[in-house]
């Protein structure tokens, strides 16, 4: 077995084999995201229409051992902090835009 792969690897650099390359198309379309910054095992979470900051986290899967304490999400260069309190009672639940960065605080 080692014979083979040492008479191959010498034949591939003498140039006696054929090397291939693979060519890889760049994906045809970029699919929208929301960042997530914090305790959280996805970084980016696939967007859709529905996206709320609540189905954001779970999605990240929140790995923080307590509550969040600060939540804070960052869009076009303006920062709007929730409320964790008022998200975990399901008070506020806002809406989140391609792009969003949800950063959660312990």
């Amino acid at each position: 077995m080692r014979g083979a792969l040492l008479l191959l690897v010498c034949l591939t650099l003498v140039g006696c084999v054929t090397r291939t390359t693979q060519i890889v198309a760049p994906p045809a379309e970029q699919k929208a995201v929301v960042w997530v910054r914090g305790d959280v095992k996805n970084r980016a979470v696939p967007w859709d229409e529905e996206m709320t900051l609540s189905r954001a986290i779970v999605a990240a899967e929140y790995t923080g051992f307590s509550d969040p304490h600060a939540i804070s999400i960052l869009r076009a260069g303006q920062t709007y902090k929730v409320n964790a309190r008022d998200l975990l009672r399901q008070r506020d639940d806002p809406m989140l835009e391609p792009g969003d960065i949800v950063v959660i605080e312990r």
